[in-house]
């Protein structure tokens, strides 16, 4: 209560917090004893942010959770999973939020980082003047939230949905969230097996796929049907990776550049030095290096998330242009 943070979990005393072989985002890490901890009816109350962890290699669970009036309810960081809950963002009578940055913007549930959150079996209310859904940055993106089962309470929270990000429209910041059963996007057009997008919808959306686009006020939602996964370069100021610059292609001929500390502004080209990019899962894209690249002194280091994807699984196909002659693969891993 009246606190900057309500839970944040980052095990800081943990044996493996400063290891350097649990993995680039300590999924290897042994925090919890690789047991999913499970938190019962916790209620957070007039924080800044409810709801912030910090590990990898388990699934933090929350049964029966409740909260109210706080700034941001969860920090979308990893993986996490609420069963069952009441979410309220400003209660009745209620005159001020938790944090010092809650006067002059409404509340917000869920703020877009790493990810992935899944919801099941929540009742949302008190977002009239709020925002469910807002983009943020991180320094690692995995695909989606996950939402089913969400009830709403009659006092216009729905529509809070539209705008879904406050901030500026950060091409470099998109994300989805799926519907697993419609009550999540049912009101706004989707359904069932309906993904909403988050800013950059010029990337994957595509009305002539079935996708619908949604503006309001310059926030922007696209509705698909596609599932997709996060294409990642290595991080920067780990080089010599980081100096390589991609351009990546999609079967509608649009182009995406990222990587190699990007700062330019193209207008034909969406440009990111913030090195990745969300692929429509079955989908193939052409790859070119346009600066070229030195193989012996730099490389190409990549990796692809894909979380909560359904049984019948798809991959992505990369297609890397005019170099068979020159791209080895030297180091494989899936997990």
């Amino acid at each position: 209560h009246s606190m900057w943070t309500g839970l944040i979990v980052i095990p800081g005393g943990h044996p493996d917090f400063r290891a350097s072989n649990v993995g680039r985002f300590r999924e290897g890490a042994n925090y919890f004893n690789n047991v999913d901890p499970l938190f019962s009816n916790l209620t957070l109350y007039k924080t800044a942010t409810a709801l912030y962890p910090l590990v990898t290699n388990v699934t933090l669970q929350f049964r029966s959770f409740r909260a109210a009036d706080n700034e941001v309810t969860m920090m979308d960081s990893d993986p996490m999973r609420i069963d069952g809950g009441l979410v309220i963002g400003d209660s009745r009578g209620n005159r001020q939020r938790g944090g010092p940055r809650s006067e002059g913007r409404g509340p917000i549930l869920l703020n877009l980082y790493h990810g992935y959150s899944v919801w099941d079996d929540v009742h949302l209310a008190g977002y009239r003047n709020g925002i469910l859904l807002q983009n943020s940055i991180g320094d690692r993106t995995r695909p989606d939230a996950n939402f089913s089962g969400v009830s709403w309470e009659d006092d216009g929270t729905h529509n809070a949905l539209l705008p879904n990000n406050s901030g500026p429209n950060r091409q470099y910041s998109q994300k989805t969230v799926y519907d697993v059963d419609g009550s999540l996007t049912s009101g706004i057009g989707g359904g069932a097996g309906w993904s909403i997008v988050t800013s950059f919808n010029n990337w994957i959306i595509d009305t002539n796929d079935g996708d619908i686009v949604r503006t309001d006020n310059g926030g922007y939602t696209g509705l698909t049907r596609k599932r997709v996964g996060n294409l990642q370069l290595e991080r920067r100021h780990i080089g010599p990776f980081e100096n390589t610059r991609w351009r990546i292609t999609n079967r509608q001929g649009k182009a995406y550049e990222m990587g190699g500390n990007a700062s330019e502004r193209d207008p034909q080209i969406l440009i990111n030095r913030r090195p990745r990019l969300q692929l429509v899962m079955g989908e193939e894209y052409q790859v070119d290096f346009p600066r070229g690249v030195d193989f012996d002194s730099e490389g190409v280091r990549f990796n692809f998330l894909q979380y909560s994807m359904p049984d019948r699984s798809q991959s992505v196909t990369l297609r890397f242009k005019g170099m068979a002659n020159k791209m080895r693969p030297r180091f494989i891993e899936t997990g």
